[in-house]
């Protein structure tokens, strides 16, 4: 059987490696996490508590503050408004049971990946990076 031992954060990278930092259900509580060190930042979603713009915006903003070459998104599943087809259902309700949710618009929503411009944003698609394909789909 495949046996895989756990890395140390500060272990230094042998030459000719890529490390992979994977990181997910951060829910927008990103100040003062410690970061390991690493080239390829893959954050597999529930970056945010619903997916509001503001904690799109908040998240795009740490990003840019982090040393990663390169940074890869996928959405979760609280990640509300990146979802079209709920988001869709959710304003034809009568009652909500995201109140904060709830109060935006359509047009609050309607192109809330574009505010991830820190990173690249996957949903049902793929990237190469540094020879690694990487594909996501979200929730």
């Amino acid at each position: 059987s495949l046996r895989v031992d756990p890395t140390l954060y500060d272990t230094p990278k042998p030459a000719g490696h890529t490390r992979f930092v994977c990181v997910s259900d951060t829910h927008s509580r990103t100040d003062g996490i410690q970061m390991p060190y690493g080239d390829v930042l893959l954050h597999t979603g529930d970056f945010t508590e619903l997916g509001l713009p503001s904690e799109v915006k908040k998240f795009n903003d740490w990003l840019g503050g982090l040393p990663y070459e390169f940074k890869v998104v996928i959405a979760g599943n609280h990640e509300l408004t990146f979802d079209k087809d709920f988001m869709a259902e959710l304003v034809k309700q009568d009652y909500y049971r995201f109140p904060s949710v709830s109060k935006l618009k359509p047009e609050d929503f309607d192109d809330v990946q574009d505010l991830l411009t820190n990173c690249v944003y996957l949903q049902d698609s793929d990237v190469t990076v540094k020879g690694f394909r990487i594909y996501g789909t979200p929730w």
